[in-house]
């Protein structure tokens, strides 16, 4: 659940980093952007840090530890981002190699699309299986989870009911970050419990 939720995401990720590109390269070129296409230029770069930003640090830590697929795809973009080196936590300071940060984001989302293209070719179970090898490359299970061990015959012989009942609450818990983050940012983050914006 999470992996599809992350697909969309990833989508409008990598077509923002085309559209930047693409006409960062027609001003390098020298030619001149419509109004139009000067406002994509300069909202693509946004779009970017909006999908980082609210996937990394909204989605991550609101909401309970119970099955919150949310929270798992944010975990797994983090992740992937330092063990690709372009996000540091050092010293308490979190920082970005802001150049590369989107050629590893469109890597993420390659693998995604890879995982979900070759879905057609799999029974739905073996997809899961499948989905959940991707996740598990990049985030810790919980020590005692059924599925990083290997579930049963019992369980792979049986409905797919089994195999989501075989899912832990917090399957993949939050790590070491997420668990300063969440310390520091939780009261802000109740405060806020309730508010909507209104018409007015």
């Amino acid at each position: 659940y999470s992996l599809e939720e992350m697909r969309c995401d990833m989508t409008a990720f990598r077509e923002s980093v085309n559209i930047e590109r693409t006409l960062a390269a027609r001003i390098a070129a020298g030619e001149e952007l419509t109004e139009t296409e000067q406002e994509m230029h300069d909202y693509a770069h946004l779009v970017q840090y909006a999908v980082i930003f609210d996937r990394i640090f909204r989605f991550s830590i609101t909401g309970t530890r119970t099955r919150n697929y949310d929270a798992v795809g944010g975990q797994l973009l983090f992740a992937w981002l330092h063990q690709r080196g372009v996000l540091h936590w050092t010293d308490t300071a979190l920082t970005f190699d802001w150049d590369n940060v989107p050629d590893a984001v469109v890597a993420l989302g390659d693998a995604i699309d890879d995982l979900y293209w070759h879905s057609i070719d799999r029974p739905k179970v073996a997809h899961w299986l499948a989905a959940y090898d991707l996740v598990r490359g990049t985030l810790t299970p919980h020590p005692a989870s059924q599925w990083a061990r290997g579930l049963s015959d019992e369980i792979l012989a049986g409905a797919p009911k089994g195999y989501t009942d075989a899912v832990m609450d917090d399957e993949f818990p939050l790590s070491m970050f997420f668990e300063t983050l969440d310390k520091k940012m939780k009261a802000v983050i109740e405060s806020t419990v309730g508010i909507r914006g209104t018409d007015d």
